[in-house]
């Protein structure tokens, strides 16, 4: 398991299944999943925003971690 971040939150995902881009800059970061992308976070206006595809799953750990798990 292994765990990127952007600003106070952390996001634990399984590098085995995806990789995971970080834009610490922009506060964005992206998981990818072969060619496809299965996740982007951003941080807009202080709002943590989620544009998921229909292949992942996110779980709020507690109020500034979250684990993120792909279905392949």
């Amino acid at each position: 398991m292994k765990v990127a971040k952007i600003n106070k939150y952390q996001f634990k995902y399984d590098d085995g299944n995806m990789f995971c881009f970080e834009d610490s800059d922009n506060n964005k970061i992206a998981f990818i999943n072969g060619s496809e992308i299965q996740l982007v976070i951003d941080i807009n206006n202080n709002r943590l925003t989620f544009h998921p595809s229909q292949s992942v799953n996110i779980y709020e750990l507690d109020e500034y971690t979250y684990k993120i798990e792909s279905f392949f």
